[in-house]
């Protein structure tokens, strides 16, 4: 419907997660970043969203990190909106995993993981195969594949003979 959700998924990445049983998280003053993600439709470019929607939305956000015993340090915060994302990225609509598929066939008009451009090739979740993690994953795979293929990067040796030393078949 292009608004913020009123219960929003919250993903939640602490990559410097320590297993430190010394530590206990309701005495400790202890920072740990990590990088807090809310699901935002991705239309910026034709329909930006108000900062109260925006506001509701970070009330919403820390609320439930508070409810879950995560005590976020709002002084040292760093919120981006969709809109700053699609003027950083030109064509997103402020979708961080690439172009918004807006459309049936958006999905179909996707780029390929060769480009016109000779050695240069693409792969993430806006390139051909798609989103997520395992396609993204595929899509290194491919485009190293066509790099390896195109540029010849290893050339094989020719078998040779070699005298002395341990006999190999």
């Amino acid at each position: 419907s292009g608004q913020l959700p009123s219960d929003p998924t919250i993903y939640l990445c602490a990559q410097d997660r320590h297993d430190e049983p010394s530590l206990d998280p309701e005495q400790s003053p202890l920072f740990e970043p990590a990088l807090t993600l809310v699901n935002a439709p991705a239309l910026s470019d034709v329909q930006p969203l108000s900062v109260d929607e925006l506001d509701r939305c970070k009330r919403l956000t820390l609320d439930r990190l508070r409810a879950h015993k995560i005590r976020p340090d709002i002084h040292r915060s760093h919120w981006t909106a969709p809109t700053q994302w699609a003027q950083r990225f030109p064509h997103s609509g402020g979708a961080i995993y690439g172009m918004a598929a807006k459309r049936w066939d958006s999905t179909l008009k996707r780029a390929g993981c060769k480009t016109a451009i000779r050695g240069l090739f693409l792969a993430g979740g806006s390139a051909h195969p798609g989103a997520g993690v395992p396609m993204t994953a595929l899509s290194g795979q491919i485009a190293a594949n066509l790099a390896s293929q195109e540029s010849r990067l290893t050339v094989p040796s020719l078998p040779m003979g070699i005298t002395g030393g341990i006999s190999m078949e």
